[in-house]
């Protein structure tokens, strides 16, 4: 499941998709490539067309009855408003790729059957790997500009058009041209959607970090930051303050009192010239004014590094898997660079604790029901009832390689009905929570900032459920 992308269905059970697929290749290359070119069997990276599910209740693994049409290693899926997924670029080939481009073509699965449909000649288009997509409240996906540039053989035919952001529209089964960013396209940048707030009709997104331009481009990370508006299938971009670090390949982790947190990541792009990067360690935290330093990691974590928030709050920082230095090595990772990344890979974790969990006392939840249904109100037990600042919906995490298509964060329109009870207004419909698992947070003020409680997980659909959420092991 090497390069895979992975979402939580609605009920719970996890979609994977795509990948890597390392075997001999079927095609004596030196009838293409001429004498010199390698000859039949050699070994070679080709895209996985597979469907996997891991279902916890059954704790295992399966294959799905259906897998896509098209192979595709680094794609992006995406949860749409309705539960469906949608999935889109990729490669099916890394070295050799005579398609000279990423896969256009996109598909849509069906959990109920678990078949692919392919959305045909009018849902093809250009994007990078791993594009970075966004459903807007509006039930589109929105492409912010931002991927992996570096493939296929470091460029495309076509990747001029992966500096456009765009819209698909599931209804409609077409893509639109919104807009183009500050900087045009960024790869390994991070784009974090910020908190959806009523009446829910914009989104934005803060774009940060990576390299500009699409390949050849630049090789040296930025420090660069932006927040992209998209209203009315229009998107218009801003600069916002520069980053502290200047950071390629950094994890951007959305907070529940609407803050963003980068970690990890490297000062170089490290695809283009391995063991050239030096690592970047230090935290930093954007408040919606600027970019403030925390922190710094114990462990290096360059390419391949994932972070996601947990439900106290914190944020598990994990991985690290950087290519032999120059594409050497003895395909162990053991040579070493002297920049100061340790090649080797990491499978560790740690955890980050972010600024508010230090503020004093937490609120609580000590009651809500499982079940959120759009539309309707439903109610939260808290002794702090009164203090309450915010109310929070955040989708759970799933994060393959510093990426989370379906990271959101949804405030809600809440009232103090007695003491120690809320009265939240849900979600309107799936345009803005798709149907699925979220955290349920509220916040407080204490004057130096929000804290948030340690979340209860939710789930939030077209039905209600009255049994009460339970809190996650060891709260």
């Amino acid at each position: 499941m090497f390069c895979a992308d992975q979402r939580l269905l609605a009920d719970g059970r996890l979609l994977v998709v795509g990948g890597t697929i390392w075997r001999a290749d079927p095609i004596d290359l030196r009838e293409i490539l001429g004498p010199d070119g390698p000859a039949e069997g050699t070994k070679e990276l080709f895209g996985s067309n597979a469907t996997r599910i891991f279902d916890p209740r059954t704790d295992s693994w399966r294959k799905g009855l259906e897998f896509m049409r098209h192979y595709r290693w680094y794609p992006t899926l995406i949860t749409l408003a309705d539960g469906r997924l949608f999935v889109a670029s990729g490669v099916s080939r890394l070295v050799y790729n005579f398609r000279g481009t990423t896969v256009h073509q996109t598909e849509i699965y069906n959990p109920a059957t678990e078949k692919w449909r392919n959305t045909g000649t009018s849902g093809e288009t250009q994007l990078p790997l791993f594009a970075r997509l966004h459903l807007l409240p509006d039930g589109t996906v929105f492409y912010s500009g931002v991927g992996q540039m570096f493939n296929p053989a470091g460029q495309g035919y076509d990747e001029a058009l992966w500096n456009v952001q765009k819209i698909y529209d599931p209804k409609e089964n077409a893509w639109s041209m919104s807009g183009i960013g500050e900087f045009g396209a960024r790869s390994g940048a991070f784009s974090v959607m910020m908190p959806l707030k009523p009446p829910y009709d914009e989104a934005r997104f803060l774009i940060g970090g990576g390299t500009l331009l699409t390949s050849p481009g630049a090789y040296i990370a930025n420090n660069f930051s932006e927040m992209v508006t998209v209203k009315d299938g229009t998107s218009s971009s801003e600069r916002t303050p520069d980053m502290v670090n200047p950071r390629w390949y950094s994890s951007g982790v959305l907070l529940p009192d609407g803050n963003v947190v980068a970690l990890s990541g490297a000062n170089r792009d490290e695809v283009l010239i391995p063991g050239s990067e030096t690592p970047v360690t230090q935290a930093e935290l954007f408040d919606g004014e600027s970019w403030k330093p925390l922190e710094s990691g114990a462990r290096v974590r360059t390419y391949h590094n994932t972070a996601m928030l947990l439900p106290d709050g914190s944020i598990l920082v994990g991985g690290h898997s950087p290519i032999n230095t120059g594409y050497g090595g003895g395909g162990d990772n053991s040579a070493q660079p002297i920049t100061g990344t340790n090649n080797l890979k990491d499978p560790s974790f740690e955890i980050f604790r972010p600024p508010y969990l230090f503020r004093g006392p937490r609120p609580r939840i000590t009651r809500v029901d499982s079940g959120i249904a759009w539309k309707r109100d439903f109610k939260i037990s808290s002794p702090d009832a009164g203090r309450v600042e915010k109310v929070v919906l955040m989708r759970l995490p799933t994060v393959t390689h510093i990426t989370d298509a379906d990271q959101r964060s949804i405030e809600l329109d809440f009232r103090s009905t007695k003491p120690g009870s809320l009265s939240v207004e849900a979600p309107p419909s799936g345009n803005v929570a798709p149907p699925g698992y979220y955290y349920l947070f509220i916040l407080t003020n204490a004057g130096e900032g929000l804290t948030p409680s340690n979340a209860r997980i939710v789930r939030v659909g077209p039905r209600p459920d009255s049994r009460p959420a339970l809190a996650p092991m060891g709260m």
